[in-house]
This record gives C-alpha cells, sequence and structure tokens, in this order.
C-alpha cells in the first residue's frame, strides 16, 4: 500500500501517509474524526444541519490536499469555513463557475476574496457575479497575473455565482 512492505506504524495509526510517484502524489489519511456522533440509522435520507460539521482533522485534510495537489488549484477562497464553494467549467461556453454557499445564510459575509487559475492557452475576458439577493449580473473589478485572476465578492448572503468568461489567446 502507498509503496509501503507493511502497514503504516501502528503506534501512531491516524498519522496519514504521503508517498511520491513520478510526478504524481497521494496521501493516505486513515480517518476523518467527526465533531460530532452520527445519527441514529434509520430509513430517511435527512439529516439536520446542526450535524454539517468539517471533520476534526479537517487541517490535515486540507494539508495533504495542499501536498498532493503542490499548491496548484483551480481556484481559492479567503471565507469562513462555513463557506463552501465548488467550481465547475463550461467548455462549450469557455467559462469557469464559481458556486459559493453560506450555511450561515443568517449572517452575510463581507469581501470575499477569490483567485481563480485561468486554463492555458485561454484569457480571461470578465469576471460576473449573479446572485438572487440582486437584479441582473454584476461585472466584477478583476486583475490577472501569472494566470492567476483575483476578484472580491462584495457580499454573500446564501448563495453566490462567479462566472469566469474566456477566450482563447
Amino acid at each position: 500500500m502507498f509503496g509501503l512492505a507493511e502497514p503504516p506504524d501502528q503506534t501512531a495509526p491516524n498519522t496519514p501517509v504521503r508517498r511520491q510517484f513520478g510526478k504524481g502524489r497521494v496521501v493516505y489519511i486513515p480517518r476523518l474524526e467527526a465533531q460530532t456522533a452520527p445519527p441514529p440509522a434509520q430509513m430517511t435520507s435527512s439529516v439536520e444541519n446542526a450535524l454539517w460539521k468539517l471533520p476534526k482533522n479537517y487541517d490535515e485534510l486540507v494539508s495533504a490536499i495542499r501536498w498532493a495537489a503542490k499548491g496548484h488549484f483551480s481556484a481559492e477562497i479567503e471565507a469562513p469555513l462555513w463557506v463552501t464553494a465548488e467550481v465547475a467549467d463550461q467548455e462549450s461556453s469557455r467559462t469557469r463557475l464559481l458556486h459559493l454557499v453560506n450555511f450561515k445564510f443568517s449572517d452575510p459575509i463581507t469581501d470575499i476574496h477569490v483567485r481563480v487559475q485561468i486554463p492555458q492557452g485561454l484569457r480571461l475576458q470578465e469576471a460576473v457575479l449573479k446572485s438572487p439577493d440582486f437584479a441582473g449580473p454584476r461585472r466584477l473589478q478583476v486583475s490577472v497575473d501569472r494566470g492567476v485572476a483575483s476578484v472580491s465578492v462584495p457580499q454573500l448572503n446564501a448563495y453566490d455565482l462567479v462566472l469566469f468568461r474566456m477566450q482563447v489567446q
């Protein structure tokens, strides 16, 4: 497993194992430590939002991902831990979508700094913010440095969508 002749050191069974193979990297994290006990088994898919917690060792997970990715991410967001982000590409329109969700929607967050990688061979045309909180799209001020676009999302209530529209260089 991961280039090991035997299992990881049993005196530290929860220690992540990092390995590099050629240009690739892999990390094995033995377990995620839950913040709260899981609900009793039941015939429903409903899980209360009180149970939506990051694992206790989330920092190990973040560190492992940073190491494995060699610091190269599609996007990085500076926001509180209860903000979730998802990146998706629409190749047909050359648009990179960034979905932002505030799980504490009763507490709006202001001035969220976002950095998004511009794919090779493309250049940024514009960054546009869409939100159910206002009518119509809003164009964002953007700066690009070494293939990374930086924008600031002025306010996130519950949900925002940032579209990074690109064109061929």
